[in-house]
């Protein structure tokens, strides 16, 4: 794993370096947390700057007089210390320059809460290092605009995404998967060999979104299946319809009911490292390949009609197939 050392002043100790880059720094804030330091989310990366009245580099304020809490990047090429202010170094040869072709973490708040990410040897072994930069509230519009810094500074062989549940809060569907598209396209155009994308989730807070991330998680499918470029690049996790094989406990989610508890992480830990062990297979649930499987939306109802779901479609699908929903939520039936 990655050493970052976090210390007050513009200073760094023996053997350490600063880091050189605000994609690193984002990393950095994660792979500190991880080693059992106070958590810092991605979430609390506050912006770049270039000043010399602020440490070099990556640095941080907690309560520091004229700072915003939080981390910073600072491009001016000494910066200065300033008063409580913490400067974020890595170890040399480890984290600076960065380990390159390994395994990078991107998305939303699903990916910034992932903690210890960076310690999970299921994820290769101990010899992979793994990096999270994933920010709470992000979108797939978010992370499309930073796939190039990131490819740059860490050319990573792998990257896990999760993204597109925020952006339907804003976007219809089919702006959010052209934009999940462009986004795992980008990555295995810029030289990564798989990207890893985990589902939307039922979360029980936000039930008047289900019906649009199932319809996203359907296209999605739809696209891994008839586009033979990325056959072998990209793979999906549906943790979606993972969960609600488990019934959708409250115990998979926090307190909100929104984000994942660890019970909830404890699958995905498992899923995917399942996932990344079988190169041959492109779509899994609840730890199954489901490549071939076709399977129709057992949540789907016409018109929010109890008894119209997809067996109501299947004793007439010459006629109920073509009814609003039908041909999305009963693909085999249809």
């Amino acid at each position: 794993m990655s050493s970052i050392s976090l210390v007050t002043g513009n200073t760094c100790p023996t053997g350490y370096t600063y880091i050189s880059s605000w994609a690193a720094c984002r990393a950095a804030l994660s792979t500190y947390s991880s080693q059992g330091g106070t958590t810092i989310f991605g979430s609390e990366f506050v912006d770049t700057e270039n000043s010399q009245d602020w440490p070099k580099g990556c640095y941080y304020c907690d309560n520091v007089n004229g700072c915003t809490d939080g981390a910073w990047y600072n491009h001016h090429n000494t910066g200065s210390a300033n008063g409580g202010a913490q400067v974020f170094c890595g170890k040399d040869d480890d984290f600076e320059p960065t380990v390159q072709d390994q395994i990078l973490f991107i998305g939303d708040s699903d990916v910034d809460e992932w903690t210890g990410v960076e310690n999970n040897d299921d994820f290769g072994d101990e010899s992979t290092t793994k990096f999270n930069v994933g920010i709470g509230g992000y979108t797939c519009k978010d992370v499309k605009d930073e796939v190039q810094p990131f490819l740059d500074v860490f050319d990573p062989s792998k990257v896990v995404l999760v993204c597109g549940e925020n952006d339907l809060y804003e976007r219809n569907v089919a702006n959010t998967f052209q934009l999940f598209q462009q986004v795992v396209q980008s990555y295995i155009d810029g030289g990564v060999e798989t990207v890893y994308a985990f589902s939307t989730k039922p979360e029980p807070s936000t039930k008047s979104l289900h019906k649009k991330y199932r319809k996203l998680d359907a296209l999605i499918v739809d696209w891994i299946k008839t586009d033979d470029e990325i056959d072998g690049h990209f793979v999906f996790i549906d943790s979606y319809k993972g969960f609600k094989d488990l019934d959708n406990p409250n115990s998979l989610y926090q307190s909100d009911k929104l984000h994942l508890s660890e019970t909830g992480y404890g699958y995905w830990e498992t899923w995917l490292a399942t996932a990344m062990e079988e190169d041959a297979c492109s779509i899994w649930r609840s730890g199954q390949c489901v490549d071939d499987d076709c399977v129709d939306d057992l949540d789907w109802r016409y018109k929010g009609k109890q008894n119209k779901n997809c067996a109501w479609v299947a004793k007439n699908p010459g006629r109920r197939c073509n009814k609003t929903g039908a041909q999305e939520n009963c693909g085999c039936t249809c």
